[in-house]
């Protein structure tokens, strides 16, 4: 009995990044969903092995297996047509949840190498072909709220580079809260602290609860990744990063907003 509580924590404090992970790696919140609660026996089992705390990265392992026997035998639908959403759900098993381990989890390429049974040197080469695939994109209305400017310029610059508009920039909660309801962003790029006018992470928040319709993907751009990896269908990037890292991550986000996908049947 003495260890159920820190099991049972261990596996809530998991699941909201598991089920973020298995939205973007299937395309669809409602089976990504299924899967994660597929994978929930698997993942009890390994909290009951000595090594859990050792082998974390391999608390993924069931879920990326799981969605590519799915995959195998068609039985998550695929986007229609082309743009973002058909190019992400086509790429190949190993480059699609080699790029989402990277990005949406800052695996090392050691780790994603165990979660997807890869040679080690494989999954530098399947993100950089996955990253290569995802350079076109659909055009979208992007949100920055970030307090430093030249920051704010730069991912400007990467955002338009891709074809896309930036709608609105702020430095402040509030404000960024205003716009957002007024200007209908399809996608939020944030940063956690704001020097002096509130928080990016609570703005995030409230954009979400407030808008109307489908509420827009959020990717947080920060320093502090651990204080937002458990948001609920939002993306992260560290900071400093690079280019190339910051337009795949804007990519998956963006492939992963509802009206990107198809319905399942």
């Amino acid at each position: 009995m003495a260890t159920a509580l820190p099991q049972h924590a261990a596996l809530g404090a998991l699941l909201p990044r598991l089920r973020r992970y298995a939205h973007a790696a299937t395309g669809h919140a409602v089976i990504g969903d299924a899967i994660v609660r597929a994978a929930v026996p698997a993942l009890r089992a390994e909290l009951e092995r000595p090594a859990w705390p050792t082998a974390w990265p391999l608390r993924w392992r069931a879920v990326a297996v799981l969605v590519g026997a799915l995959r195998q035998e068609r039985l998550i639908p695929l986007p229609r047509g082309g743009g973002l959403a058909a190019a992400v759900a086509r790429l190949p098993h190993a480059q699609r949840h080699g790029l989402l381990l990277r990005l949406l989890e800052d695996m090392p390429p050691a780790a994603i190498a165990a979660i997807l049974d890869l040679p080690p040197e494989e999954p530098a080469r399947q993100v950089a072909a996955a990253r290569a695939a995802l350079r076109r994109s659909v055009p979208a209305r992007v949100m920055i709220i970030e307090d430093d400017e030249l920051i704010a310029t730069h991912i400007t610059q990467v955002v338009e580079a891709l074809g896309h508009a930036v709608c609105a920039t702020s430095s402040d909660e509030t404000a960024a809260c205003a716009a957002a309801r007024r200007l209908r962003p399809e996608l939020v790029v944030a940063d956690v602290h704001l020097s002096a006018g509130g928080s990016g992470l609570v703005a995030a928040r409230r954009i979400l609860a407030e808008a109307e319709g489908t509420a827009p993907p959020v990717l947080f751009v920060t320093a502090f990744p651990d204080l937002v990896r458990a948001e609920p269908d939002s993306f992260v990037v560290r900071k400093p990063w690079q280019e190339a890292t910051l337009r795949a991550a804007i990519g998956i986000a963006l492939a992963s907003r509802p009206d990107a996908r198809s319905t399942p049947s």
